[in-house]
């Protein structure tokens, strides 16, 4: 794998590719000052690229995007740096910036659970970043959670989430999902801000890193580059998979848009689809091979069905536009064309 300095970002063409988002206005762009946290990941760079570029076509003024991030690599310093609205930050200095932020977006979280050490680690990302941020009063913050919080169970909003422990190295990350939506719930009631968050479901796209540590990362990057998709189970296991334009379309309209005081909501597709499917259209697309190497100690997920309730989504206007077949044929294209994609 080539170290992370090199991978090259995706811009607005590789991610939307001229299906940008219409449900937001210029009216909408009321935030004069927007922090994004995680801004190095898949969904945060999607959201900085896709905001940025909503402020450029609308031509508005005085504006300005804070991208946040643990440590800025070359690359993506180099992609910004012609953007006059964007400021790029550590996330250590969030907690010493001077300036009125209106609105936060948090995304920051490893998704790899393999490469984390500590539960506190994992908090930190989700909780700890979360109250650095309210210490800057901002009018909304939107935190992006997770589907994995509902254990595999009912996807209604509604339901009380329960059964995971901290003994179980899985159940590290809806945990720390969790805990980070409650001091959001405490934070609204206390300061009557409005807060929303966003249940994310598997999502994939331009950006999607070759150790996401995830069963369509692995699909996608052994597709594109090695031609054989290497799976360690039989894929029987049902998730749902929402390209990520879909997917910023959906956030940048809760985000931009007026909505209740306090929202919580799910988003993701709703069409079920097996691992081994995934792979199968991920192999017909590029011509890979698929292979079988099941470990007996390679940690699978027991969750055999994790599919969204997206009633309260589709209420609000939204609706997947990319198909499985088509997101999956573009973020392999961008895999070959990235620069972590040549050899």
């Amino acid at each position: 794998m080539l170290p992370r300095h090199s991978i090259k970002p995706p811009d607005i063409e590789s991610v939307f590719n001229q299906s940008f988002p219409t449900t937001v206005s210029s009216s909408s762009l009321r935030f004069k000052t927007i922090l994004i946290t995680g801004s190095q990941g898949m969904l945060g760079h999607g959201l900085a690229i896709a905001i940025n570029s909503l402020i450029v076509s609308h031509d508005v003024k005085d504006f300005k995007v804070i991208l946040s991030s643990r440590k800025w690599s070359d690359a993506a310093t180099s992609f910004w740096k012609k953007s006059p609205n964007i400021v790029l930050i550590n996330n250590q200095q969030i907690s010493s910036l001077k300036c009125q932020v209106d609105l936060v977006i948090h995304t920051a979280s490893p998704s790899n659970i393999t490469q984390i050490s500590t539960f506190e680690e994992l908090t930190w990302a989700n909780v700890g970043l979360l109250k650095e941020v309210l210490k800057l009063s901002p009018q909304k913050i939107v935190y992006v959670s997770s589907g994995e919080v509902y254990g595999g169970g009912n996807t209604e909003e509604k339901i009380i989430l329960s059964g995971f422990s901290k003994q179980q190295k899985r159940d590290w990350y809806p945990i720390s999902k969790l805990e980070t939506e409650n001091e959001l719930r405490v934070f609204q009631l206390e300061r009557e801000i409005d807060v929303c968050i966003i249940r994310l479901f598997h999502t994939f796209g331009p950006g999607v890193k070759a150790d996401d540590g995830r069963s369509f990362a692995d699909i996608l990057w052994g597709a594109a580059l090695d031609n054989q998709i290497i799976l360690k189970s039989q894929g029987d296991q049902v998730r749902t998979f929402l390209y990520l334009s879909d997917a910023l379309d959906g956030i940048i309209s809760l985000t931009l848009n007026d909505t209740p005081r306090f929202l919580l909501t799910n988003l993701g597709s709703a069409i079920p689809t097996t691992i081994f499917e995934f792979a199968r259209l991920a192999a017909n697309i590029s011509g890979a091979t698929i292979e079988f190497e099941i470990a007996k100690d390679f940690q699978h997920s027991p969750n055999k069905s994790i599919v969204p309730n997206m009633e309260k989504m589709l209420l609000t206007g939204w609706n997947q536009k990319i198909s499985l077949e088509e997101g999956i044929r573009r973020t392999i294209s961008w895999i070959k064309g990235s620069t972590l994609g040549q050899k």
